[in-house]
């Protein structure tokens, strides 16, 4: 037998409402709520009582009403009293309606000024009664999966108010939302939620379904979990909503159904809509349920059909040979021209991911990568879009690695080959600056090394899609918005990036010297904000502080120079790093030879890895939440 109350104690033991932020108006129960759960705590809250408060009620009786006479409990004859309707219902189920129509009612009077309020209180509906008919399906409770599933979004609508640039972003990313707010807030809705309802004094059953809802893995994993009634809420979650919550929802009801042979989505979703059907008005505008999942259905599986059988087709001059790598936006195959018979490299978007904002990006990244000519700038042949619409890019193929790998798999390199790998990228940004083009991205991902020509540990920047225009029009990449990695960037790409110049891309470079020195980044710590409110604060200790190596001084202090807050104080073109980088103690310290061996005893082709698909950059954060964060000197 489960404990409730050690499982709700276990879970919101940490999280407090104090954490919520101060801009955020908690919501209040409605006072028949209050009243009600006051009623329901005494020993005297028979039947009755819970009868004369619905038919005191014009809307909840009629709400009574509606639902015993629904095709859920199949009666033969109407019920038209209330008396008859209530114990046909039972005690408990009238508590947890009681409860889910006053709040109801609340939730409605509050958002009624907001269509987009409006369609998630209509979302919250169909998630509450797909829950209940889920349990019923499933043999658990009914009652507490309805109200837990009405209920466990309680603060969303609030927290987006509060900050809607955040919820806009989180809206674009294809994590899960409460997954995001946990590293970004260091909690999420879900416990904030019901830690407010265990303030409410809710049933502590109702409290556990709204905290666990987005656990769903834990919950089916765990045969106490699924058994006791958390698992029809959290499979109600994966439903889509106005906050695009899960946006693998769909594809992981159809994993569901694969462990659990009941749970047949579409049915269960078909059985929601008869019983929304029956309301009558309160519906007519209401999009179908079942048309709306099984179009994403549909979708899904055309998507995935698009993404599979692509070995040894032709989009344009290049049959696909090899598959090499994946990420969120798409796929990258080796492949080969027609013609030349050269290798090369085709990234293709996934359909899902295109967008307007993500075409001018793409379309940016081929034309400017294009129109540069350095040997450390990957080459681009050519960019366009299949029939199917799926765009493409192809670039030179290049066996070899990112930085980011090399480091990861044999630890921090030697000082004369981080001079040799970081004055070739100098070499890249140079002719970029030059053009009056800045990197934005610069970092150990976007960094590729590789055997070209016979020759060893030739390094390549790959990644211009978040170029700036110094001094240029607008872009895509520009406003409020901070796009880049954190870790590696500048501090005036976070307060003004506006005035980003080339030594935001020295201030990068030094952060990528410093991880190949050290074998870790700048900064520890792994939430968003943190990380950008110590890239605009705090300086880190140096690579032999950090990795515990002895390192030359001279080359430490020009990477530490690179990482001054003051841009003014950095090096001020990439020329000048190079230039000082050839005079240190260690520039001869790597030699072709040297390179040649470590690629011959470290890697074998096998092993190898071509350009891969970009990621999208680290998370965006908006100057209006930095600030109220940070606080910042705005004299450095």
């Amino acid at each position: 037998m489960l404990d409730w109350e050690q499982l709700c104690d276990e879970r919101l033991r940490e999280v407090e409402l104090a954490d919520l932020p101060g801009r955020l108006v908690i919501p209040r129960p409605p006072k028949s709520i209050t009243t009600f759960l006051e009623i329901a705590k005494s020993t005297a809250s028979d039947l009755r009582t819970l009868i004369e408060i619905i038919e005191r009620d014009t809307e909840l009786s009629s709400q009574v009403l509606r639902l015993i006479n629904s095709s859920a409990y199949g009666l033969n004859q109407k019920v038209a009293s209330i008396p008859r309707a209530s114990t046909l219902l039972g005690h408990r189920r009238c508590r947890m309606l009681l409860m889910s129509a006053a709040l109801t009612a609340s939730m409605r009077s509050v958002n009624s000024i907001d269509k987009s309020d409006g369609d998630f209180l209509s979302r919250s509906l169909e998630r509450a009664v797909f829950a209940r008919v889920t349990a019923e399906t499933l043999g658990v409770d009914p009652e507490a999966a309805y109200v837990g599933a009405l209920l466990q979004d309680l603060l969303l609508p609030h927290l987006q108010r509060a900050y809607p640039n955040k919820y806009d972003h989180f809206a674009s990313s294809e994590q899960s939302l409460s997954i995001l707010e946990q590293e970004h807030f260091g909690w999420n809705h879900a416990t904030m939620a019901a830690k407010v309802l265990t303030s409410w004094s809710f049933p502590i059953e109702v409290v556990c379904c709204v905290a666990f809802h987005h656990d769903l893995d834990l919950i089916v994993s765990n045969d106490g979990y699924r058994d006791c009634g958390l698992i029809a809420p959290a499979i109600s979650a994966l439903l889509p909503d106005v906050f695009r919550q899960e946006p693998e929802g769909v594809r992981r009801l159809f994993q569901l159904q694969d462990t659990v042979p009941e749970l047949r989505f579409i049915e269960i979703a078909a059985e929601v809509d008869e019983e929304f059907h029956q309301l009558g008005p309160m519906s007519s505008h209401r999009i179908s349920l079942c048309d709306h999942l099984s179009h994403l259905a549909m979708t899904l599986i055309e998507h995935d059909r698009s993404q599979t059988n692509w070995l040894g087709r032709t989009i344009g001059q290049y049959t696909l040979e090899k598959k090499i790598g994946a990420g969120s936006m798409g796929e990258v195959y080796r492949a080969r021209h027609s013609m030349l018979r050269r290798p090369a490299a085709v990234k293709l978007m996934a359909m899902s991911h295109l967008s307007s904002e993500t075409l001018v990006r793409f379309e940016k990244e081929a034309h400017i990568t294009s129109e540069l000519s350095s040997p450390h700038t990957v080459q681009v042949y050519d960019y366009g879009a299949t029939p199917e619409g799926v765009l493409f890019y192809v670039m030179e193929y290049l066996d070899g690695m990112t930085l980011r790998r090399m480091v990861e798999e044999y630890g921090p390199l030697p000082e004369g080959r981080v001079i040799h790998i970081l004055s070739q990228i100098c070499g890249s940004l140079a002719e970029a600056h030059g053009k009056g083009l800045i990197h934005r991205d610069v970092k150990p991902d976007n960094v590729l090394v590789s055997v070209c020509g016979g020759v060893s540990d030739v390094a390549k920047l790959l990644d211009f899609g978040l170029v700036e225009v110094v001094g240029g029009a607008g872009s895509p990449s520009s406003g409020k918005h901070l796009q880049g990695t954190p870790l590696y960037m500048a501090p005036e790409a976070i307060v003004d990036p506006e005035k980003i110049d080339e030594r935001t891309d020295v201030y990068a470079l030094g952060a990528v010297g410093y991880y190949l020195l050290s074998g870790v980044p700048l900064f520890s710590e792994t939430k968003v904000v943190d990380v950008l409110q110590l890239q605009v604060t705090h300086d880190p200790p140096s690579p032999s502080q950090r990795s515990g190596r002895e390192i030359a001084e001279d080359l430490e202090a020009l990477v530490m120079q690179c990482l001054r807050k003051n841009a003014n104080e950095r090096p001020h073109n990439v020329m000048s790093v190079a230039e000082k980088l050839s005079r240190c103690r260690s520039a001869n310290g790597w030699s072709f030879d040297d390179a040649h061996r470590w690629w011959s005893q470290h890697v074998t082709p096998a092993s190898t890895t071509t350009a891969s698909w970009s990621e999208p950059p680290g998370s965006k954060v908006t100057q209006d939440e930095l600030v109220s964060t940070i606080h910042i000197n705005t004299d450095t």
